[in-house]
């Protein structure tokens, strides 16, 4: 969709075919393509993307037609819809079309604040930028036209939005991985305990005198699992050994008693 259509007369002073100051110096450019500044007299700057023909042949000037489209708001906000970003066109420092909310008078009263960045040499004059509590981040970028630049802007309340919840969910996931992380250490505390308490409670009752009672400790950890075993086969061959000493002491008593009686008879 064009918003401008000029029929420019041939020759050095050539008159527009349009009753209209900006078209007239659209005749005057010597190249009137790409992005041009065009200032009226009254008007401020005004941007605009144009292309040319030539009418006639090499030899036969008939004037040219200059098609262009405005890049205005309207032109801005359309740009924002394909790439996601805000955009303000400034010219010599002078914002002349904002797709920002509020457009250009939002653009004079937002808050800056420089940052100092090297990503890229072609991008230049980084910043935050805040607009009615919303914030963005901005960078610059020179365009064709002499003192044209586009400062694009990133809204980055859903980032900082993002972050939060990113944050908020990596704090919840700590949590719930430390507290798993308890009561799995509690569980293994126990695993590990229980048997031990029970080695203890054998080993008590082997020093009391209680060599009857098998110690059995099912365990899955192979450590408790073989101090219980040495414990059993110590209380094992400890009952043998008492088994043994009993045996021998009983024969000695029936040994005593026999000489004794022998004596009595020989008396």
């Amino acid at each position: 969709e064009l918003d401008l259509l000029i029929i420019c007369s041939p020759g050095p002073n050539s008159i527009p075919h349009i009753d209209m100051d900006i078209s007239a110096n659209m005749c005057q450019l010597p190249n009137p393509t790409g992005l041009q500044i065009i200032s009226a007299e009254v008007s401020t700057a005004q941007i605009w993307m144009l292309a040319s023909h030539i009418v006639g042949e090499e030899t036969a000037d008939l004037g040219k037609v200059i098609v262009g489209t405005a890049v205005d708001d309207a032109f801005i906000r359309q740009l924002r819809s394909q790439t996601g970003l805000e955009h303000t066109l400034l010219v010599n420092e002078r914002p002349s079309a904002s797709s920002l909310p509020g457009g250009v008078d939002s653009w004079h009263t937002a808050m800056r604040q420089s940052v100092h960045t090297t990503i890229s040499p072609i991008i230049s004059a980084p910043a935050t930028l805040s607009l009615n509590g919303r914030p963005y981040y901005t960078s610059r970028l020179p365009l064709a036209a002499p003192g044209l630049v586009d400062e694009a802007a990133l809204d980055v309340a859903g980032i900082a939005a993002t972050e939060r919840r990113l944050t908020w969910a990596l704090t919840g996931s700590i949590f719930f991985v430390a507290l798993a992380g308890s009561a799995l250490g509690v569980l293994m505390a126990r695993r590990i305990g229980r048997p031990l308490s029970q080695l203890t409670r054998a080993a008590t009752a082997m020093q009391q005198g209680d060599l009857h009672s098998s110690i059995s400790i099912p365990s899955q950890i192979s450590e408790v699992t073989h101090v219980a075993q040495a414990l059993e086969n110590a209380r094992i061959k400890l009952q043998l050994t008492l088994t043994d000493l009993r045996q021998a002491q009983e024969w000695m008593n029936h040994l005593l008693e026999t000489i004794t009686e022998g004596i009595i008879v020989l008396d």
